[in-house]
């Protein structure tokens, strides 16, 4: 679970996943007082991973907003979705519907321990 503070500019958030290993990222949106915000008016949100900034889409996470009134969205991706990655550093952004950038940074891939 990570928190964000609402700020004019993307926050940076830099996330590390397993090859074959699925993936459930929980965030809280809050304001400068630790309150929840409701987000029901940004969404749908896109949660996306590329090679680079602009590159290819390599991978979408299922973003779960059920709980986006309480500030809550959580996003998810399979087995297969993150073995289909290869290793290395990537890009990943949340975007809301209009396609503004909420929050942005590396997305590491790393070898599952199987693969060692």
């Amino acid at each position: 679970m990570v928190s964000f503070l609402l700020t004019m500019t993307p926050v940076t958030f830099n996330l590390t996943c397993y090859r074959g290993s699925p993936i459930s990222e929980q965030l809280n949106f809050v304001d400068d007082d630790d309150v929840a915000i409701d987000m029901t008016g940004y969404g749908p949100f896109t949660w996306q991973v590329r090679s680079f900034s602009g590159g290819p889409l390599l991978m979408e996470l299922t973003c779960d907003e059920t709980d986006i009134a309480d500030g809550i969205l959580v996003g998810t991706a399979t087995v297969n979705q993150t073995l289909a990655l290869a290793t290395g550093k990537r890009q990943h952004d949340l975007l809301d519907a209009s396609g503004a950038k909420w929050f942005t940074g590396d997305f590491t891939v790393d070898r599952n321990i199987s693969e060692l």
